[in-house]
């Protein structure tokens, strides 16, 4: 509003961009002919999750797998 920026955090902010990363996979599921791209998708972001230790700042519950992954 008014033309300003305000920085956001937070699972609604992440949402848009891990359905970015899961349109990825599901391209590249798509096109390596997988059998199931909707079960490779959902693999793949769990299995390539890049893993952080945010242990020293948030409590366990209030991250998943790391950072999401894009395929290459």
């Amino acid at each position: 509003p008014g033309g300003t920026l305000k920085s956001l955090d937070g699972t609604s902010m992440a949402c848009p961009h891990v359905a970015g990363v899961a349109a990825l996979w599901w391209d590249y599921a798509l096109k390596t002919n997988a059998v199931s791209a909707s079960a490779l998708t959902t693999a793949q972001l769990t299995a390539t999750a890049s893993a952080q230790d945010f242990s020293n700042e948030f409590d366990s519950t209030d991250y998943g797998f790391g950072l999401v992954t894009s395929p290459r």
